[in-house]
Order: structure tokens, then sequence, then C-alpha cells
């Protein structure tokens, strides 16, 4: 997934009417690191995208190794249960080549998390 394809979804998104878009790293509109409770680790969402009634969290992987699997995946349960919360859903942005290994991984470890798919 190249930057350019990031960007042309980032574009759609914005394209909603009444959504505010928030991005890693955006000097006017960042996200915000999150973290659980009594943990010094945190976490920044990729993108949060605020409507009127809920806020959906979006994560873009391309890659991973077995040895920051656990990390990944505590990651992505951090953004899905913060997004229950606001009456969102947390979506997972993959490539199509990667389409069969994280949606493995998401059914055997049953989390709530949409996977989107773009190629």
């Amino acid at each position: 997934m190249t930057s350019k394809d990031i960007d042309q979804f980032i574009d759609e998104l914005t394209k909603k009417e009444g959504v505010i878009i928030r991005q890693r790293g955006s000097k006017s509109l960042p996200t915000k690191a999150l973290n659980y409770k009594n943990s010094n680790v945190f976490h920044i969402p990729r993108l949060v995208a605020e409507y009127e009634n809920s806020t959906d969290f979006y994560e873009f992987e391309n890659n991973y190794t077995n040895s920051r699997l656990n990390e990944l995946i505590l990651k992505w349960i951090l953004f899905s249960v913060r997004a229950k919360l606001l009456s969102g859903k947390f979506y997972l942005v993959v490539n199509e080549g990667d389409r069969l290994k994280f949606s493995q991984i998401i059914r055997e470890k049953q989390l709530e998390i949409e996977l989107i798919v773009i190629s």
C-alpha cells in the first residue's frame, strides 16, 4: 500500500458530508494518543473520522512480523474498544495481497474489526 493509495482513501472519506477527519501527524486536526489504564505505552490511530453521532477509527497495516503480532493485536483491541465507546467502528485497512492473513487473525482472535481492502 503506497502513500498515494492512503491519500486516495482519505480523499474518499473527506467527501462525506458532516465528517471531520483527524490524521496522525496533522498540525491542524491531529489524532489523540490512546493507552490502556495504568500503561505507559501509547498508540496513535492513523485516522479518526468524527461524524455527528459516532466516531470511527482507521489503521493501515502493510505487513507484520510474528514478534510484533501481540503488540498489533493489543493496539487493534484498544482502537476497537474506543470506537465502540464512541458508537463507531474500527477499520483495519490492508492490501489485497494481505487480506487472507489479516482476516484469519481477526477471525481466530474473534476481534471486532471491519477489514477494508484496497488495491
